[in-house]
């Protein structure tokens, strides 16, 4: 109570706001949340970090829906980043609320940081649906990471196709990071989806990370030759890149030539 009277001195501006959600009860998340707002003021652009929701204690996505509808009482809103990481919960109904949120600041937000990896089947290509929707709206982002690690059969082709739907509107991108690791139901189509979702920032881009690690492939023996083709192809055209992470699993249908076409594509970076 003593840190609560502290934190919420009217004295106090805040802009930038870390909240780690573990262990609390809900009642106490919900009210720290509501006077976030409270907190800023109209010139200032906030930075929201909530972590940890893995251990939250309670509905998870009642909770995220409460906490999310604080914060579009925030002025403004610049950086955002909720993890979900091993929220075991999480389904499609907080990926909504996630997605009102994101919507609400979609004119000022430059830095987006959503996770959703974890040992899960609860999210959706619905879900993705919803965030990829929102993402097209956010055009002033400059720095987007988004992680879906191990959402083993519930993300499919389609949920990624939303998703790069979503970043073919984006033209001002600086850094992408995309982890789609062990999401069983990948094909070569998602790869392709997500070169095409790209294009609009390959002149911007000066970080690119691509999680595509897929050693499973409980459907579709993971990816092939097809997938790697498309990378190789359009990695020259990022002129600016800097930084590059691809994360990638060697299968039997991965042959030695397009290997080497991939890194030949790579060695051609000059700006690496």
């Amino acid at each position: 109570n003593s840190i609560k009277e502290a934190l919420f001195s009217p004295k106090l501006t805040v802009t930038n706001f870390s909240f780690d959600v573990r262990m609390l009860r809900e009642r106490v998340v919900e009210e720290v949340t509501q006077k976030i707002p409270e907190m800023s003021v109209p010139d200032t652009n906030p930075a929201i970090e909530m972590t940890n929701w893995k251990e939250y204690e309670g509905d998870v996505n009642g909770g995220c829906k409460t906490v999310m509808e604080s914060l579009t009482r925030l002025p403004s809103l610049l950086h955002l980043t909720l993890d979900f990481y091993l929220c075991s919960d999480f389904n499609d109904e907080g990926c909504k609320s996630v997605g009102q949120l994101v919507n609400h600041f979609s004119t000022t937000l430059t830095n987006l940081h959503l996770n959703f990896s974890g040992y899960k089947d609860s999210l959706s290509d619905g879900g993705l649906h919803i965030l990829g929707d929102v993402i097209r709206k956010c055009s002033n982002l400059t720095h987007l990471t988004l992680d879906f690690e191990r959402n083993y059969e519930n993300i499919s082709d389609t949920g990624v196709g939303e998703i790069t739907r979503g970043l073919s509107s984006l033209s001002q991108l600086i850094l992408l990071h995309l982890n789609f690791d062990v999401c069983d139901l990948l094909t070569d189509r998602s790869v392709e989806n997500i070169v095409n979702g790209i294009q609009q920032c390959r002149s911007t881009l000066t970080q690119l990370s691509l999680f595509l690690y897929n050693p499973v492939g409980k459907y579709n023996g993971g990816f092939s030759d097809v997938g790697l083709v498309s990378l190789s192809r359009f990695l020259p055209t990022l002129t600016r890149i800097q930084e590059l992470s691809i994360h990638w699993c060697v299968n039997k249908k991965t042959s030695d030539d397009v290997c080497c076409q991939m890194t030949n594509a790579i060695s051609s970076l000059s700006s690496l």
